[in-house]
């Protein structure tokens, strides 16, 4: 395991050749490579923790940039993670960029893949070959092909009691999962390459071209 907390040199970058290493960078100011089969993990907004082998995974803490065969950033704003497979982003404003899954939860946050892309949280956006976005005011990216789900909250009605008269109950205006709508990418006016959300009645609507939302690399 190579570790350096940062302290002397802040802008050093960590290397450390040879398989199964464990590369973390502790000092907010540095970046943990590691050119072999293992892990890379840095802490610090806009540190990079990267993997250059084929295999292997990246964590950052912090909003940084993940990079590698399986890649997580966590604990911070924007972060960004890129994967040959498996992408994963936590934070709010956050992109998960994964060839084969890219999952994110935050608000605002995207995730892209070329298969399936899952948004969880407000304002998100999908964009794969199967989009799924369940935060509330979500959207999904159509791809040539494929299916977009979106999920449908609705304005609960008012106060309603249990059968036994106890909580719990909504307040009037209040938002619930009602249920996640379904498309075919090409039937039913669902074009490629295009944004759609749900109005408030649950309908698909297009909300402009892809390109718009697609400014991290392609995976």
């Amino acid at each position: 395991m190579s570790s350096y907390s940062g302290d002397d040199d802040p802008n050093r970058i960590i290397r450390r050749e040879g398989p199964g290493l464990r590369v973390v960078a502790l000092g907010d100011e540095v970046d943990a490579i590691a050119k072999r089969t293992g892990l890379a993990v840095s802490f610090g907004e806009k540190r990079q923790a990267c993997v250059l082998s084929p295999v292997g995974m990246a964590v950052t803490f912090g909003g940084g940039t993940a990079e590698a065969q399986q890649a997580l950033t966590l604990g911070g704003t924007a972060g960004m993670a890129i994967a040959s497979l498996t992408a994963v982003s936590l934070d709010d404003r956050g992109k998960a960029v994964g060839h084969q899954l890219a999952f994110s939860s935050g608000t605002e946050n995207e995730a892209h893949s070329q298969q399936l892309a899952i948004a969880n949280g407000a304002r998100s956006v999908a964009d794969g070959f199967l989009s799924i976005a369940l935060g509330q005011e979500a959207m999904a990216i159509a791809r040539a092909g494929g299916t977009i789900a979106i999920a449908y909250y609705d304005q609960h009605p008012g106060h309603w009691e249990t059968p036994h008269g106890c909580d719990p109950y909504w307040e009037d205006g209040d938002f619930f999962l009602s249920e996640l709508k379904v498309a075919k990418v090409g039937e039913n006016g669902i074009r490629p390459n295009f944004i759609y959300k749900l109005d408030n009645r649950g309908n698909f609507v297009e909300v402009g071209p892809a390109a718009e939302r697609r400014t991290c690399p392609a995976p």
